[in-house]
């Protein structure tokens, strides 16, 4: 058994997580080899946490996300491996044109903006939206250059977050007509 607080308790058994809150909340699902108990038990507590309309970006953003988004940076990465080797001898790139990458990333916004405007399935995940799509290539391409450069993706999320929160232009007070703040 796994103590995540002193009101709630994990565990795992017989191929299934077991989440407990003194609250008398609990739930259950298939315990999967990439996913540790308490990282189940956390996503269904955050979760249940913004559901309530409250959040606390000490807590409720740890590191459990911050390196989640990091392994996705690595994974995407590997994945992509074949456009970090130079086509005809397959060696290794010196290096990528970093303000190219951003550009494909950046390309595929529009594209998704396309989808979007015209409810377009995509073309190739045929059963999608191109709008979704389109967003999960700029992810891709995204965690892509940030997995090849060494870029800690994960914790400038978790910063950066906690910035916008304390951000004057971000109020609603400062964003109405008028004022110096961002409208949109």
């Amino acid at each position: 058994m796994y103590m995540i607080d002193n009101h709630s308790r994990v565990y795992a058994d017989a191929g299934k997580w077991y989440f407990w809150h003194e609250d008398g909340v609990s739930y259950e699902g298939p315990f999967e080899t990439d996913w540790k108990a308490s990282h189940a038990a956390y996503a269904y507590d955050l979760a249940r946490t913004m559901n309530q309309g409250r959040i606390d970006l000490d807590t409720d953003i740890p590191l459990p996300i911050a390196s989640q988004l990091n392994n996705l940076s690595a994974i995407c990465r590997r994945l992509n491996d074949q456009w970090w080797r130079d086509p005809d001898t397959l060696s290794p790139l010196p290096s990528r044109n970093r303000a190219e990458l951003i550009a494909l990333m950046h390309s595929e916004l529009p594209e998704a903006l396309e989808g979007m405007r015209k409810n377009r399935d995509d073309e190739h995940l045929l059963h999608r939206k191109s709008e979704e799509v389109e967003l999960a290539d700029a992810l891709i391409r995204i965690f892509d250059y940030a997995g090849g450069h060494g870029l800690d993706l994960g914790g400038a999320l978790v910063e950066k977050c906690r910035y916008n929160l304390a951000r004057a232009d971000h109020k609603p007070e400062n964003r109405k007509a008028g004022s110096d703040g961002k409208r949109f």
